[in-house]
Parts: C-alpha cells; structure tokens; sequence
C-alpha cells in the first residue's frame, strides 16, 4: 500500500520486508488455525472442519479482492483516505478475530488457564499454617471449578502474560540456566526425596528475583520445578501448582509443597470433572529432567 510513496530506489527493499512479514503473518496463523480445528474436532473429524474452514476462508479472501478494488477504485490516489479505510478495516478485521476466538473452547491447560483455575481453588481453601501465622477468616466452600468455557472468557489475548499468570515460574529448565548452587540442590532433594509418599516426581527450590516485572510480582524470588526422569503431566501440573502457592502466599517451598500435598488431590479431581482435559498438557515445560 505505501510502496508507491517510496522512492524508486527503495521500492525493492520495501517490498522484501512486505513479503517476509507477510510470510511470517502466513505461519503464525497457520499454525493458530489449526489448533483452534483441533479443539472443535471432537469426533476426530479433523480434516472436515479444517476442509470447511479453508474453503470458508477462500471464499472470503475472493469477496474481499473485489470489494477492495472497487473501494481502491473509488478512492484513486488519495493516500490519506486509502490509510484510514485500509487500518479502519484492519482494526475491524482484528476485533472479529479476537471475538471469534473468545468463542472457542480450549479444554487443555496451560500456564494461564491453569493460574485461572489455581487461582480460584486458592481463594477457598485454607493455607497451611506456621508457627508465624495468624489465623485467617476461614474461606467459603468451592462446589465446582469453571468449565473450559468459563475461562477461556477470562483469558487475556491482548494483555501482557504476567497480568494473569507468573512467569517467574519455570518448568523443566537446564540446571545451568537456574542459577542454583550445589548447596541449593542438595537442600532440594533432601525436602522433596523421590521416594516421598505422595509419588510426585518433581522438586522445588528458590532463587533471588532479578528484577520487579510491570504489574507482576517481581519482589519474590523465582521458583524453579525441576521436573524429575519420568514426569508426567500430572506432575507438571502439581509442581505448577506448588509454585503458583508459593509464589501467591510467599510460603517457603517445604510450606508449598505440604499444602500441595494437602490440596492438589481434590483440585485434579475438580479439573476434571469440570469438563478439562488432563491426559496431557501444555505449560511449556522444558525437556530437561533430574535424577537424583
């Protein structure tokens, strides 16, 4: 659109940067596209939505050439007027594609549904106690968690991640990167022992917070769930859990790990009988293991 503005000598260098973000636009919304065909195929019938999809989406894109020569037509060489109906119809065409993905339902659970749903759990359960606390008023009861539906209505697609779950959390990381001392480690594995009874295969320890993150909670220290050979998803979820106590309460990670230890068991069945899908999960957990 603004290439005719640019002079001659930098028409192809213009159009270079064009074509390449317009292909990284092409794979980032492939791959979007797809996992939201995935969510709505729910009887394995992946290729027929995804079929119906792309055939919808050509007849748009064809409709969409004819009224954009029609309306380039009429407005001629007025760059001023061309500028504002081409980003009025992008600010449009944005606000649809977000208020059509606040219709799916993504019944998986990552980082942020799962900080939605901890979140709720936390706000009706009572905290393990220590010799320095006080006790709080005791918490009304929690019947149910919300369906997939309810959170995803409550899910930030704009917004900055850590306005809705902390990213100061990190999930099967390489030791290197963690910042932990051997002394750290060692503390690690004598308060989280594999053979510990409730069977989870993870560990947590803390390090010191670099900086303050805008709007999250930059002053507490970084909690690392250092996921052991062999965890599973659950596991995933259950050292997630922990540390988002941790991280809410500011308890110790023994303290996380007791009232983890207390309540996880009641939060997964709630999960799933809120309609969630558990077999396997999405919080980004690096590949790295330990072994004690």
């Amino acid at each position: 659109l603004a290439t005719p503005m640019i002079p001659p000598s930098y028409f192809l260098a213009v159009a270079s940067v064009a074509n390449l973000l317009k292909g990284i636009a092409a794979m980032t919304g492939t791959a979007t596209r797809h996992t939201i065909y995935k969510s709505l195929a729910l009887q394995e019938n992946q290729g027929d939505i995804a079929t119906k999809g792309e055939s919808q989406g050509v007849t748009c894109k064809l409709a969409s050439l004819a009224l954009g020569v029609v309306v380039s037509s009429s407005l001629g060489q007025n760059y001023p007027a061309l500028f504002a109906t081409y980003f009025g119809l992008a600010g449009i065409h944005l606000a649809a594609n977000i208020q059509s993905l606040r219709c799916v339902h993504f019944s998986t659970l990552n980082r942020q549904r799962t900080a939605i749903l901890a979140e709720d759990f936390f706000s009706h359960t009572s905290p393990i106690q220590t010799a320095s606390s006080t006790t709080p008023p005791k918490p009304s009861a929690l019947s149910a968690l919300p369906s997939p539906y309810a959170v995803n209505q409550r899910e930030q697609i704009m917004i900055p991640p850590w306005r809705t779950h902390d990213p100061q959390i990190h999930l099967g990381e390489p030791l290197s990167r963690t910042g932990l001392t051997p002394a750290d480690l060692a503390a690690a594995k004598a308060a989280f022992p594999p053979s510990r009874g409730s069977g989870a295969r993870y560990a947590l320890a803390t390090t010191p917070a670099p900086t303050r993150l805008v709007g999250g909670r930059g002053d507490a220290p970084k909690v690392h769930v250092l996921l052991e050979r062999g965890a599973g998803g659950e596991d995933e979820v259950r050292g997630y859990f922990a540390a988002l106590w941790a991280r809410r309460s500011g308890a110790s990670v023994a303290e996380a790990e007791r009232y983890a230890e207390k309540n996880f068991k009641k939060f997964w069945k709630m999960v799933n009988d809120a309609g969630w899908r558990t077999d396997f999960t999405q919080l980004a957990a690096g590949p790295y293991r330990v072994e004690w």
